[in-house]
């Protein structure tokens, strides 16, 4: 399931000057959906929106990097 929120638009000082470019957060979570709540709490001073998605109706576990790298390539030859 995806979830978002974008906040309005508003103007934003930048570096250089003013803009209204936004900044949304992108992230996904499976094990860690406790933490979901107080990482929003902890973001939302500094973007203008975010997007998750809940994996945790996903049927295949999570693999370590390297063997999920070796079954691509596996499958790719």
């Amino acid at each position: 399931m995806i979830t978002s929120q974008i906040k309005p638009r508003r103007w934003r000082r930048s570096r250089l000057f003013w803009t209204r470019q936004r900044t949304v957060a992108v992230f996904s979570y499976r094990y860690d959906a406790h933490l979901v709540a107080d990482l929003i709490t902890n973001i939302d001073p500094v973007v203008d929106g975010w997007i998750a998605y809940d994996d945790r109706g996903g049927d295949r576990r999570v693999q370590q990097r390297a063997a999920a790298a070796a079954d691509l390539a596996r499958r790719s030859a």
